[in-house]
């Protein structure tokens, strides 16, 4: 079974945890690295005088797109239930 897999998190950790899932369950896939997006926050610190005082934020998307084969679907579904939280998963048939 063949799937194409578009996956995001804003945590590295776990995709680093979902490649080594896809290792153990599918027979074989091609990683694309997708650019991450950066998104920044600028927050004032005093809401009075002090308004060139400024904290400043930034909160990283990693994206990876999977083509991945499975040799059955039972491993599909042991591997849909052993996927890391906080991961946005997209899946398409090819």
């Amino acid at each position: 079974m063949n799937l194409k897999l578009k996956v995001s998190s804003s945590n590295l950790y776990n995709l680093s945890k979902l490649n080594k899932l896809l290792k153990s369950f599918a027979s074989n896939f091609n990683i694309i690295l997708l650019p991450k997006k950066t998104k920044k926050l600028v927050v004032i610190r005093s809401p009075h005088v002090h308004s060139k005082s400024k904290e400043h934020f930034k909160s990283f998307k990693y994206t990876r797109l999977y083509y991945v084969s499975f040799p059955s679907l039972t491993n599909l579904k042991i591997f849909l239930l052993k996927i890391p939280t906080n991961l946005t998963i997209n899946l398409k048939t090819n």
